[in-house]
């Protein structure tokens, strides 16, 4: 008898952070660009300004720029403006007045979030459509300034939807205690899935609108800060509980109480610390350990980590949250903001854009691109050859305690598909936050599988980019599905006919029926 061998490697997602190229550049300024490629971050000046507080800007998944915005006008790669890509409704001293965020399951339509707030005229919260196969794949914008909030507030932030794929869209309301949340996804926008908690602050006074809101990268926080509610105690620094299944902002935890011109906010790449800004005559930034206990003990632990900084605040993905002061043609930079205490490291001088200059804000991305991931190792195990059925323990490095999301709750792990297995596990800090992991395990050419899953199960699996299926029945049927779902192949009844099907690389999900049974793989074509 042959023996199946299943060879499984885990595949280590990130050590410190993913590598989200979408946000590797970075416009913003009067002609400053940073790019982050391979840990190194290098200091380019280009040609367009951005005379505006939040600009936004994003590439593919490559680190190749796409598209760039101040919040009136949008250019693609080459510093052009897109077709029909003016007029946009967004303020030049709006705090975060622009995010770009691509469509979930398209390759070519990306939303542009445009924000004037109630400081300018249209007010409100807008939203345009531009398609990059347009124009001579130059991009045009499709649909213009669709109104989302009529009474919005400078405030404008996303983060992944718990499934991964459709995106949060967060705001806070004008002189109420309303937060927005609306959900784009592969169906775009819909104002009837709008999700409104009504948590607070409510914002009066003068400037009460401005200032940042930023997710944590996990997605389960949200931190703002009220640039002008600086008066009779009002909270001017805060943080939230958020649902991103649900989209429902909770449990609003006060963490300053009238900080002058508390304006510029970010979480670590953990989603472990909180850091803000505020000016009380000298610019100082702090941080709170947003997971340690109590509201109350996350109050008290409030560090100063940074004196003359930072009008604006913003994680890369190198897992460094960089700061700038407006006016000043030096980046400082947070080079370990998971750490604790000083040895968060901060460096005053990190970069210099000189000739260009910072004016308040870096530019706006999706929080989950920036998602911390601990790395996970295999432990105990001898030898790379598994069959379906064995037994592995997997064990995550930090020293932090986890909880596995599997049948025994253990870090024990049973292989019983061919394919990619996703395991969760849930990493508790001593003081009380709760983290999410993710290991990917990938199970490849088998032999001999009816003897350890089901006698019927057939061998699926890629050969020079060639589709087998071996199995003993012949007469057998299935289905090839890419990652979006949508169906790249489907066979007739007699497998014996099936000859030289070709795919391209690729991760392919592939349903296989054998006398009513339903086999269900996800296969990497390399």
């Amino acid at each position: 008898m042959i023996r199946q061998i299943i060879f499984i490697s885990l595949q280590i997602l990130v050590l410190s952070c993913i590598a989200q190229k979408e946000s590797e550049n970075w416009l913003f300024g009067t002609g400053a660009a940073l790019q982050f490629t391979n840990n190194t971050v290098n200091v380019n000046v280009q040609g367009l300004s951005y005379y505006c507080e939040g600009p936004a800007c994003i590439s593919d998944s490559t680190g190749q720029l796409l598209l760039s915005t101040d919040g009136y006008n949008v250019w693609n790669a080459t510093g052009q403006l897109v077709s029909n890509g003016s007029g946009l409704y967004g303020g030049p001293s709006v705090t975060q007045t622009a995010l770009i965020l691509k469509k979930p399951k398209s390759n070519s339509l990306y939303y542009i979030l445009t924000n004037n707030a109630t400081t300018h005229t249209p007010f409100g919260l807008y939203y345009s459509i531009v398609d990059l196969t347009l124009a001579g794949n130059t991009g045009s914008v499709i649909s213009k300034n669709n109104l989302l909030l009529s009474n919005s507030t400078e405030k404008l932030c996303a983060v992944n939807h718990k499934n991964g794929e459709d995106i949060w869209i967060l705001t806070h309301g004008d002189q109420t205690d309303e937060f927005h949340a609306f959900l784009l996804n592969k169906n775009g926008l819909d104002l009837k899935d709008t999700v409104v908690s009504k948590t607070g602050p409510v914002f009066t006074g003068y400037n009460y609108s401005a200032g940042s809101i930023k997710f944590s990268p996990d997605g389960r926080k949200i931190g703002l800060c009220c640039y002008g509610m600086s008066f009779n105690q009002s909270p001017s620094i805060c943080i939230a509980d958020f649902d991103n299944f649900t989209g429902k902002v909770s449990n609003l935890v006060v963490l300053e109480r009238g900080a002058l011109q508390a304006f510029a906010c970010e979480f670590s790449a953990d989603s472990k610390y909180f850091y803000a800004a505020s000016n009380s005559g000298v610019l100082r930034t702090y941080r709170w350990n947003v997971c340690s206990g109590l509201d109350t003990s996350i109050v008290s632990s409030k560090t100063l980590v940074a004196t003359n900084c930072c009008d604006g605040l913003q994680l890369a993905i190198d897992g460094k949250i960089y700061g700038g002061v407006a006016g000043s043609s030096v980046i400082a930079v947070f080079e370990n903001p998971n750490f604790k205490g000083s040895s968060s490291n901060f460096v005053a001088q990190k970069l210099n854009i000189s000739p260009s200059v910072f004016i308040w804000g870096f530019p706006q991305f999706n929080a989950s691109f920036f998602k911390a991931k601990d790395s996970v190792i295999l432990q105990g195990v001898n030898g790379s050859g598994y069959c379906i059925g064995d037994k592995i323990e997997l064990k995550a490095q930090g020293g932090l305690q986890y909880s596995w999301n599997n049948i025994t709750g253990s870090s024990i792990f049973t292989t019983t598909v061919l394919g990619n297995s996703t395991v969760t596990l849930s990493s508790i800090y001593a003081n009380g936050c709760t983290v999410e992991r993710e290991a990917v395990i990938q199970a490849k050419i088998c032999t001999d599988i009816a003897e350890t899953l089901h006698r019927n199960a057939p061998l699926v699996y890629f050969i020079n980019h060639q589709l087998y299926i071996d199995s003993e029945e012949k007469s057998l049927i299935f289905q090839v599905h890419d990652v979006f779902g949508n169906i790249c192949y489907v066979s007739a009844k007699d497998n014996s006919k099936q000859k030289n099907l070709l795919f391209p690389s690729g991760i392919y999900v592939i349903n296989v029926i054998v006398n009513n049974t339903i086999f269900k793989y996800k296969v990497i074509n390399e």
